[in-house]
């Protein structure tokens, strides 16, 4: 029978008698009250000179191993050995469940509120397994996010199994997104390359209508925008390398090129975005774990498959990609592994923005969203996260593209293409016009307060997503049986 608290508490004058280790994990039951020896606190203040995600088997190894000790001491009361078996009995949180747990640990110690997100956008009750009206589980149920509320919607999302259709129906007409369409003046170069026989036809029909750009006098954005995007399809036509070979071709192919020319031809003045390919760290992740305590060593940062960074604005991160293995890949961990990586490293990106302009207004904070890209199978998922009122973080899939990389599918591919970077585009263009004017009402507020003895309430004190670092290594065999799940859009 397992021994309350009460009388473990009842019991601290005779624990003193446990004798005082100064040195090695033995030392944390020495100084804790026996009512904090669960697992989570001795992996917490434990094994701090080793990895502990990499090697939590053997810290729950010592962890018994410890108990153990304390239940072959003399001097040990009958009631505290009862409870320490019970201890090494109790089944321990495996390395998702830990991370979210410790997660949550450091929040509490900014003494914030948890914060709750909405997962919108193409997916349904598989990204959220579990809904009542307290919570939202993940991760088969294992990790857990305590929610105030939840919505689940979107195009794309199917309100089964959790949703009542006429309230999804009502929150989607609530949202009622309009799409950015490309200019018409697009259609009739577009239908040139389309209607090309050849690669050879297809260059020829580019080069006239970069002979036409250099012939007017006047800058025309929006042409240039299309010659860009319609050299880098052809680029890819004509190129020999296996898109299917691995993810590096994937992204040479099919994102890298296509990313670069919508950073490039972004118009707002003073974010100066461009695109670093590679595998760049995300700063605001390891900035992040840092505020919590969390942060590991440089060898274990979080390396993206890319970064929009608006180097204007202090290296803000702005767009994640995150590519999942090559061009077909339909490897569910891999694949939802990364999405899940996606939204954390996206809440990272957006706390940062927080931290730097934390004297603006939660109105205007509320409109500025970072993104992330996803290569996933054969398409790229275009997603939004921003800050809503109630404290919610709002994920949404902004744009879809499914990728044909046969020249014989230019037809059906090309319009599609040409669209969905447009529409990446137009949101990237609006959310940093979003971020100048937060960053403009930064400095006005907090000019008004250089020589005041009293500070506002600051955004970076009540905004504090969870943080966490997903790994392979630690958590890819529990990714299959999550979501995203996309389907077609739902009336």
């Amino acid at each position: 029978m397992e021994i309350g608290l009460t009388l473990i508490s009842a019991k601290n004058k005779e624990l003193t008698e446990i004798p005082v280790i100064k040195e090695g994990s033995k030392h944390f039951f020495a100084i804790n009250n026996a009512e904090n020896w669960d697992f989570e606190s001795y992996f917490v203040a434990t094994h701090n000179d080793i990895n502990k995600y990499k090697q939590i088997s053997k810290v729950k190894a010592d962890y018994d191993t410890d108990l153990n000790w304390i239940h072959s001491l003399r001097d040990t009361p009958v009631a505290i050995k009862s409870y320490v078996l019970n201890l090494i009995k109790r089944e321990k949180p495996n390395k998702a469940a830990l991370k979210a747990a410790v997660s949550k640990r450091a929040l509490k110690k900014r003494k914030v509120a948890e914060q709750t997100v909405i997962f919108n956008g193409p997916i349904n009750g598989s990204t959220i397994n579990n809904i009542n009206h307290s919570e939202v589980r993940f991760q088969n149920n294992e990790i857990k996010l305590m929610l105030k509320k939840f919505q689940v919607s979107g195009k794309g999302v199917s309100p089964k199994p959790h949703l009542d259709r006429d309230l999804y129906n009502k929150h989607m007409e609530a949202r009622n997104t309009t799409e950015n369409t490309m200019p018409q003046i697009f259609h009739q170069y577009i239908d040139k390359f389309i209607n090309s026989n050849d690669l050879k036809k297809a260059k020829k029909n580019i080069r006239s209508l970069s002979l036409l750009l250099l012939s007017e006098d006047d800058d025309n954005n929006c042409l240039e925008f299309l010659e860009k995007v319609l050299k880098e399809a052809y680029k890819a036509y004509s190129s020999f390398i296996d898109y299917n070979s691995n993810e590096d071709a994937f992204n040479q192919l099919f994102i890298w090129p296509y990313i670069g020319v919508i950073a490039k031809s972004t118009t707002v003045d003073g974010c100066n975005p461009d695109f670093v390919q590679g595998q760049p760290y995300l700063e605001s992740m390891s900035r992040q774990l840092k505020s919590v305590n969390l942060y590991v060593d440089d060898k274990n940062q979080y390396k993206s498959d890319g970064l929009i960074k608006l180097f204007g604005l202090n290296n803000l991160e702005f767009v994640l990609v995150e590519t999942s293995g090559s061009f077909s890949n339909k490897d569910k961990n891999k694949l939802k592994l990364d999405h899940h990586k996606g939204v954390y490293g996206a809440l990272a990106m957006l706390k940062c923005i927080v931290d730097d302009y934390s004297y603006a207004s939660l109105k205007s904070f509320s409109k500025v969203k970072v993104f992330f890209l996803h290569g996933a199978d054969t398409e790229l998922h275009f997603w939004s996260v921003c800050y809503q009122n109630g404290g919610i973080f709002d994920l949404w899939r902004e744009a879809n593209l499914e990728i044909k990389p046969e020249f014989e599918d230019k037809g059906d591919f090309l319009p599609d293409l040409v669209q969905f970077c447009w529409e990446v585009k137009s949101k990237l263009n609006e959310s940093m016009i979003n971020i100048i004017a937060l960053k403009e009402e930064h400095k006005t507020i907090k000019s008004e307060y250089r020589y005041s003895s009293t500070k506002p309430d600051l955004l970076s004190s009540t905004i504090n997503p969870i943080i966490l670092k997903l790994t392979k290594e630690e958590d890819y065999s529990e990714m299959s049986s999550l979501g995203p799940c996309y389907s077609p859009p739902h009336p």
